[in-house]
């Protein structure tokens, strides 16, 4: 587990001009996957990572600890971004805590935001299963429902 001494977690800010911006160019090009072929195909778009930053970065604010260590949404790569998003949504699919805090961030942040998340979770329900997703192996699939306990 990584620690870091002296470390704080800036509070989250309320959107900004620039928040407001970055999210609403995103939004019109957001687009609902239906298939799993679609959804493999999404995840790997730059406006898909795109999106995982703005969102995440309002969310949880300029940073984050990972099982990888102390990490910057705005300095992670698309692979480290792919598995902060399957560790995300399998955690808040299925604990009822994290459902409770996915709502009450759904009645407070504004359209724009609430646009990012449905798109971001549509796009993560049409994925295929873990053990049939290329981005992830049956160990870690079984890891992450672990986790989840």
């Amino acid at each position: 587990m990584a620690t870091l001494s002296g470390y704080k977690k800036k509070k989250k800010k309320l959107s900004t001009a620039t928040d407001a911006i970055s999210a609403s160019s995103t939004i019109s090009k957001l687009r609902k996957v239906t298939t799993e072929e679609e959804a493999l195909d999404e995840i790997q778009t730059e406006e898909f990572y795109n999106t995982l930053r703005s969102y995440y970065t309002h969310r949880d604010g300029e940073s984050e600890i990972t099982s990888r260590g102390f990490n910057k949404f705005s300095e992670m790569s698309h692979a480290d971004l792919l598995e902060y998003f399957y560790n995300d949504r399998s955690w808040r699919n299925n604990n009822t805590g994290a459902m409770t805090k996915d709502l009450a961030n759904a009645f407070t942040d504004s359209d724009d935001r609430n646009a990012q998340l449905a798109y971001i979770s549509s796009t993560y329900h049409a994925l295929p299963s873990f053990w049939n997703d290329p981005n992830r192996s049956l160990v870690h699939g079984y890891m992450t429902m672990g986790e989840q306990w």
